[in-house]
């Protein structure tokens, strides 16, 4: 389980390299040398002066946001404190300086050896955003600039994974600033598909031959998830979803995995963060987990959000980080515990019990994922499993082994009573 449990955030994951953070620590883990590198940026005041205590990490946003590594090329690009850091044998060098502090998670792209990303800053009077370039000679250049009073900032750069050469871009927040656009002339020219309307907020798009698909992050707007054609532009309703939808990551057999954020706003209806899955590039959905929110407030100590690694050619690289969700907070698990769990872990819970389960992280996150499969397939071996994981919950628990035995019962009582 050491394996596939981290305290740490994933940024890449292949099989051949995985690479993690932890404040200013960057890490290179090459799984055929069985090898680890640790390169430490430049200290930050006041940033990282957390002392490895993760509530304060949230509090002075001590993580590295944005860690780039080009698989075809190894360079490997990180953005924190608004420097750019180029990294190599151990050694780091600034290549320039941006504005904002750093993009959204994992939301660049790279085309060509060329890397692009966006300004993503708060931006409250509306200034000029900026589309950065890193070129193949590691100079750090201008892209792409959005008049004064376009938008607020940038929230991805995507490739399209069956239209050579088209990159895609969303921006936000308000509206008349939420752009669904690409372009196939490197920002020469840029295309919009959406009104420009909240209903455009996405952070995150995903690629069919067919149709494109995302999440909305309307925090004024009830958000759902969408397939949109690419011919004729008409979209379509998924899934209803009960907070924003930030992250997404595909691979091109068309598995797809989303997050949503809890935040504050009427976007958001639940004090959960779900996860959702889907096999078929978006066109239908299922959730596999909802943790809640911890107590810290919003949005002093962040919001509660689950991101995902960037991955290789398989879904089954993907590591899920969690931050400000209720016990996994500062943790990353991969998805195989996840999406593999069912008889063989039935029988190895049933046997080993405690002894099955490497920490507490491990033990409150194969809770979370055995009430939403009891939920979906109605399976009573997988609630029996899963009040004894409950009653295995540490003491310091004891509340909330309370509150997690009454939803079991009741999940159970509200299925027994509509089938009868």
């Amino acid at each position: 389980m050491k394996k596939y449990l981290k305290k740490s955030i994933i940024h890449y994951n292949d099989q051949e390299v995985l690479i993690s953070s932890f404040g200013r620590h960057i890490f290179l883990y090459d799984y055929n040398k069985k090898k680890q590198q640790k390169i430490r940026l430049p200290f930050c005041f006041p940033r990282d002066l957390h002392f490895g205590i993760h509530p304060l990490k949230r509090l002075l946003r001590s993580d590295a946001k944005e860690v780039i590594y080009d698989k075809i090329s190894k360079k490997l690009i990180v953005i924190r404190d608004s420097k750019i850091y180029r990294i190599s044998d151990n050694k780091f060098k600034i290549l320039g300086t941006i504005k904002g502090d750093a993009p959204l998670f994992n939301s660049h792209c790279i085309h060509k050896g060329i890397i692009y990303f966006g300004q993503y800053d708060q931006n409250h009077s509306r200034k000029k955003s900026s589309i950065y370039k890193i070129n193949i000679n590691d100079k750090l250049e201008i892209a792409h600039t959005f008049n004064a009073g376009k938008i607020r900032h940038v929230h991805s750069i995507s490739n399209d994974i069956h239209i050579k050469n088209r990159l895609w871009v969303s921006t936000g927040d308000n509206d008349g600033e939420c752009l669904l656009a690409f372009t196939d002339d490197n920002f020469k020219t840029i295309n919009n598909l959406g009104d420009l309307s909240q209903g455009y907020r996405i952070v995150n798009i995903g690629f069919a031959r067919d149709h494109i698909f995302y999440g909305t992050d309307s925090l004024i707007k009830k958000n759902h998830l969408y397939v949109q054609n690419r011919q004729s532009g008409l979209r379509q309703k998924i899934l209803k979803i009960n907070q924003t939808a930030w992250f997404l990551k595909q691979d091109n057999a068309g598995n797809a995995i989303l997050g949503t954020t809890v935040e504050n706003g009427d976007g958001c209806q639940v004090n959960y963060s779900s996860i959702f899955f889907s096999k078929d590039f978006g066109l239908s959905w299922i959730e596999l987990l909802r943790i809640p929110k911890d107590i810290y407030p919003m949005p002093l100590f962040k919001w509660g959000t689950v991101s995902f690694s960037n991955i290789g050619d398989s879904i089954d690289d993907l590591f899920i980080n969690f931050e400000g969700l209720k016990h996994l907070s500062g943790f990353s698990v991969s998805i195989k515990t996840i999406l593999n769990f069912g008889d063989d872990e039935l029988r190895k819970i049933e046997i080993e019990k405690k002894r099955f389960f490497e920490n507490n992280q491990h033990l409150m996150i194969t809770i979370y994922r055995l009430f939403m499969i009891y939920k979906n397939n109605r399976d009573i071996r997988y609630l029996n499993v899963l009040l004894k994981c409950i009653d295995i919950m540490p003491l310091k628990f004891l509340i909330e082994k309370k509150r997690l035995k009454k939803e079991a019962i009741g999940l159970y009582e509200s299925i027994n009573y509509s089938t009868n």
